[in-house]
């Protein structure tokens, strides 16, 4: 079972889609959450960027769906005012989340840190820094995305 969206922005709601037999599949497969040594989930088939940090300790969530053909609508919408900051979701996958977005083509290199953590940018197609992420930043009254846009 797959709810999606087909065209422009849907509101205040963090997905385009939710593929629910996925969701139900990861809560079948680890009931209590992902493991610890879970540092990221990493996806790409959205068609945008967007970059979720919990506040909880479920790993930060990127969806790096930068390179296809046509890019899909930011979700949820960033504030007009200050595209930048990130929106806070309440119950994303039971929990309070906080997500930034961008609608650009772009490509991601990922760094793994040695105390196990990750930074990572994002790449605009003239090579310009979009967005600088750290697996660091989300977390338990950190108030912020995993990444921040430029």
């Amino acid at each position: 079972v797959v709810k999606r969206d087909k065209g422009g922005p849907i509101g205040l709601t963090p997905y385009g889609f939710i593929n629910e037999t996925q969701r139900e599949a990861i809560r079948r497969v680890f009931p209590g959450g992902f493991p610890g040594h879970v540092k990221a989930v990493i996806a790409g088939h959205m068609h945008r960027f967007q970059a979720i940090g919990f506040e909880s300790r479920q790993p930060p969530h990127l969806a790096v769906g930068t390179g296809g053909i046509a890019l899909s609508h930011v979700q949820p919408p960033p504030a007009p005012d200050d595209p930048r900051k990130p929106v806070r979701v309440q119950d994303l996958d039971a929990a309070a989340a906080w997500l930034v977005g961008l609608r650009d083509f772009a490509a991601m290199i990922v760094l793994p840190v040695d105390d196990g953590t990750w930074t990572s940018t994002l790449h605009g197609t003239a090579g310009e820094i979009l967005a600088v992420c750290d697996s660091r930043w989300p977390g338990r009254g950190q108030r912020r995305s995993v990444c921040e846009l430029r």
